[in-house]
């Protein structure tokens, strides 16, 4: 009997020298099982963090690297650039920590959503009727009437890792399409090309399109405060002369000042027939820019991956690279894995950041 207690005394010893590490872990952030989740060998590093911020530098572009230990600071590196963070739902206690990723490095982070009615108080920047992320895009039209002295205007999504250290290749005159792989190839008054998709059908799909083709056109006839004619051009030549309706990822991108003003009226007319976000993005870009003049970012957007479950944060850390431009999606707080994945952000994220702007 007392060998039997002491047993279980053993096991409830255990048990509660299990339960501080984990307590400790979440508290203290960056547990040792962590590190081994993570792909640390890629920055191919010598010595610690005490080199800071040369700890960091080859997550950066080959050509913003340097030698000696005389750095370039990246403090205010796209402080022209505003960029403008999308919320499908009003999760506005990450406002803070998305704030911490970008303030250092951008002119101005612009928060944008449908009104909060709880949490803690936060509200966006911009209150706008983003249709549960169908018509995200409406912040963008947003922002740029709202900030129209910005060189450049970037569009992402709340649910996101934007690494931005490696935008700074980037041509800042041109547009950034965020996927390298989208389509362009439905006529909006054709038959289905892709009958998987299931939004061409629906009322904000195809019959969207069409509306919103036809408003340009006739603009196209008029005068008015941007250039339809030019855009209008743009459209049926990347659409090899027709009407197209795009099809593509469209969490992020990015336009330039002198093409900003038409992109604010091309979302608003998206914005009037309710274009489905995916269709009216793509739509946008090929009617700024030729296909061929713009920049593709590249990306990686993890259902491509195969990984379809954004509570998995194993997964997508499993994934991350901090040598590519950005991931999507991300929950920072969802389910299991918000202690781990707030932990990752501040102890190697927002470390990157620190080590390159803090000067």
């Amino acid at each position: 009997m007392a060998f039997n207690k002491l047993i279980f005394v053993f096991f409830c010893l255990v048990c509660i020298v299990l339960i501080s590490i984990v307590l400790l872990d979440a508290k203290f952030n960056f547990s040792a099982s962590f590190r081994q989740l993570l792909p640390f060998q890629q920055l191919e590093i010598k010595g610690t963090k005490e080199t800071h911020p040369a700890y960091y530098k080859n997550v950066l572009p080959k050509r913003f690297q340097w030698k000696g230990n005389a750095y370039p600071c990246f403090r205010g590196a796209f402080k022209e650039v505003l960029i403008v963070v999308t919320y499908n739902s009003p999760f506005y206690d990450n406002i803070d920590i998305i704030n911490r990723l970008y303030e250092n490095v951008f002119g101005i982070v612009v928060h944008c959503g449908i009104e909060a009615n709880s949490g803690n108080g936060m509200q966006p920047d911009i209150i706008a009727d983003v249709g549960n992320g169908h018509r995200g895009y409406v912040c963008m039209a947003r922002a740029i009437e709202k900030y129209p002295d910005f060189q450049g205007y970037l569009y992402v999504n709340d649910d996101m890792i934007v690494n931005w250290w490696r935008l700074l290749e980037f041509d800042r005159k041109k547009v950034w399409q965020g996927p390298k792989q989208v389509e362009f190839n439905q006529d909006a008054y054709g038959e289905i090309v892709n009958k998987e998709w299931m939004w061409w059908t629906y009322p904000i799909g195809l019959p969207a399109c069409q509306k919103s083709y036809e408003i340009l056109k006739g603009l196209a006839k008029e005068t008015n405060d941007f250039n339809a004619e030019t855009a209008l051009k743009i459209y049926l030549k990347n659409g090899e002369g027709r009407p197209r309706c795009g099809k593509g990822w469209s969490d992020f991108f990015y336009v330039p000042k002198h093409l900003a003003k038409t992109a604010q009226k091309l979302l608003e007319i998206y914005e009037k027939n309710k274009l489905f976000l995916e269709m009216a993005v793509m739509n946008l870009l090929h009617s700024l820019d030729y296909k061929e003049n713009l920049e593709i970012v590249n990306g990686v957007f993890l259902p491509d991956l195969g990984l379809s479950n954004p509570a998995d944060g194993k997964e997508f850390w499993g994934t991350y690279d901090t040598t590519v431009t950005f991931y999507h999606p991300f929950k920072f707080g969802y389910e299991d894995y918000a202690a781990m994945n707030l932990a990752l952000v501040k102890n190697w994220i927002l470390d990157i950041t620190r080590s390159l702007t803090e000067c």
